[in-house]
């Protein structure tokens, strides 16, 4: 079969499935050793089991359980000229050795990535499309399975001197089925939202690899709230900040500054400090940091509440809306003396302040602590084995929402 012919067949294959969308994944620099022409396929697999002493994240009377993962996949990669294009496809199938028929799960997840590099005007397009699902919150639960797809185009031009400007365009929908955990639970669908994000960034260079930019977006949820008080929104944000290129010692981009949430329905409106990073700092060819952060309003959900003791959760228990705020910091280490061996430990924080006290006489408050290390050994260019451990607790000053969990895995990864 010609180069051309397959092509065509991928490309074909993104167009028609831009309506439901890809993984937003970072083009991946990966040495297969099928190639067909300028054509990259790389098959592969990746296999774990995990031990967990918490399965349903439950805050007493924890069930532990080992859990068995296999994702099989194909990624095509296809550079031509300056541009490049990327489609990947992976199932994600889970058991559990207790309770399967609550946490058994296959999901299916489709990505795709076209970069059209013209020199001083480049073309991105990114999709994302997921049948994926939620994992269920108790022992008599059932997951929550959804669509969801994330389509991002952004379009920037670099000016003559120092100037670049981009604007961009995310259109992202969640989907989920009627199928309720038992017939007096909420209907899951109450979760189904749509939104359209509009924003342009200018960038001005300051040193070779280093550009400062100021933000604007625009950003419209729809929910679908079925009868009940809207909570349909507009966003607003005017962020600053600075961004490196990849080539630089440090990577990524700092931005930050005023977010605005206006609500359609009787939901109190946000006005407050919006943050995003993610940075990393190569110390020296073997260390290399990394830190994110972000600060954010979430709408609360129906199809990842837990069933409080009082009964039946409803929607809004804890309001319409919370502000969510983290940060993760991660080391990375390799070793000349030991080579293929690799090791990374992170630590993460996150606060939820809820801004409306629902159904309760005080707003609720989380605080989620997450610390690990993974080891890494990359015997081959095609085999990779890792042993993780995982802690992770949520603080809550609702009883019924405090839990904790270790988390044990081991997995092997096959790249062709």
């Amino acid at each position: 079969m010609k180069v051309r012919t397959i092509l065509g067949t991928l490309l074909i294959l993104f167009l028609a499935t831009w309506a439901y969308g890809f993984d937003v994944r970072t083009i991946k620099q990966i040495p297969g050793n099928i190639h067909i022409g300028n054509l990259k396929i790389h098959p592969y697999i990746d296999s774990s089991i995990s031990y967990t002493d918490n399965i349903f994240t439950e805050p007493n009377h924890e069930k532990g359980s080992t859990i068995y993962r296999v994702k099989p996949g194909v990624l095509f990669q296809f550079p031509f000229m300056t541009h490049f294009v990327q489609v990947d496809y992976h199932a994600d199938i889970q058991s559990a050795d207790r309770f399967h028929k609550a946490y058994d799960t296959e999901d299916h997840y489709l990505s795709g990535v076209i970069n059209l590099n013209f020199n001083r005007l480049n073309i991105l397009v990114t999709d994302n499309w997921q049948r994926a699902s939620n994992p269920p919150d108790f022992s008599q639960d059932i997951r929550d399975q959804f669509y969801y797809n994330q389509v991002r185009t952004e379009v920037s031009y670099r000016l003559t001197g120092r100037y670049k400007i981009a604007a961009f365009y995310v259109n992202e929908f969640k989907n989920y089925g009627n199928y309720k955990a038992f017939p007096t639970a909420y209907d899951p669908e109450l979760d189904n939202y749509w939104k359209n994000e509009y924003g342009v960034d200018l960038y001005y260079r300051i040193l070779p690899l280093t550009s400062i930019l100021i933000e604007y977006a625009y950003t419209r949820i729809d929910n679908k709230d079925e009868n009940l008080p809207s909570t349909d929104s507009d966003n607003h944000r005017v962020w600053v900040g600075v961004k490196w290129e990849p080539t630089a010692k440090i990577t990524g981009v700092i931005k930050g500054g005023w977010t605005r949430r206006e609500y359609d329905g009787p939901s109190d409106d946000w006005d407050g400090f919006g943050l995003k990073i993610n940075v990393s700092y190569k110390y020296s060819p073997f260390t290399k940091f990394s830190l994110q952060s972000f600060r954010k309003p979430v709408d609360t959900t129906v199809t990842t509440a837990v069933l409080l003791p009082s009964g039946l959760r409803v929607q809004g228990d804890y309001g319409t809306y919370y502000i969510s705020s983290g940060v993760t910091f991660s080391v990375e280490q390799s070793s000349p003396r030991f080579p293929g061996f690799s090791a990374r430990a992170y630590f993460s924080y996150t606060n939820d302040d809820y801004q409306e006290k629902g159904m309760f006489t005080e707003e609720r408050d989380d605080d989620r602590f997450s610390y690990g290390i993974d080891i890494n050994y990359k015997a081959f260019r095609w085999l990779k084995a890792s042993i993780g451990y995982r802690y992770l607790t949520n603080e809550s000053n609702f009883d019924a929402e405090d839990y904790r969990e270790n988390l044990v895995t081991a997995s092997l990864t096959l790249t062709f």
